[in-house]
């Protein structure tokens, strides 16, 4: 496979293009990687896809999905293997070597908007720069055990792999 091939498969409008050729550019998988904060922080473009472009498939893969059970998506996690050919594949965190790294990183770039930029092509709009994520039970043993009304407290998650971002152990 000659290099501009390998180039062209990694720039978005051809992406889409190949997608329609096929047939499957309304079976949108929409693949959500990244830490725990890139994550939290694609709900609201794919919220703005659902709600803007109707007659689309949805499948959300992440390895949180219960971050995205309140879209009106199919949600599954990385374990379950799709056969990615049926689908319009958009995927948010790019590695380095991606066409798309050279103009856009989600490390550069306001934390929402990224997520609009890398899936759809243009910034959000305002009334969804808004993270609504659903309320679930946390079943993480890292997570702080709240006796106490739970409304009354913030969980931080600041980010294990990075040491700036960790706090000191609480003692």
């Amino acid at each position: 496979m000659s290099n501009s091939i390998v180039m062209a498969k990694n720039f978005p409008l051809q992406n889409k293009m190949d997608a329609q050729n096929r047939g499957v550019h309304n079976n949108v998988l929409i693949k959500v990687n990244g830490g725990l904060g890139d994550i939290v922080c694609a709900e609201p473009a794919i919220r703005f896809g659902i709600d803007q472009f109707k007659g689309i498939k949805w499948t959300i893969q992440t390895a949180n999905p219960e971050f995205f059970t309140h879209l009106n998506a199919r949600v599954i996690t990385h374990a379950e293997k799709l056969n990615e050919e049926d689908y319009l594949v958009l995927e948010g965190v790019q590695r380095p070597e991606n066409l798309i790294w050279q103009f856009i990183s989600h490390m550069t770039t306001h934390c929402v908007d990224y997520w609009g930029m890398a899936l759809f092509g243009w910034q959000l709009p305002e009334n969804y720069k808004t993270i609504n994520l659903p309320t679930y039970e946390i079943k993480n043993k890292d997570a702080l055990e709240v006796s106490n009304n739970a409304e009354d407290y913030v969980i931080i998650h600041a980010g294990k792999h990075f040491p700036s971002k960790t706090f000191s152990p609480i003692s």
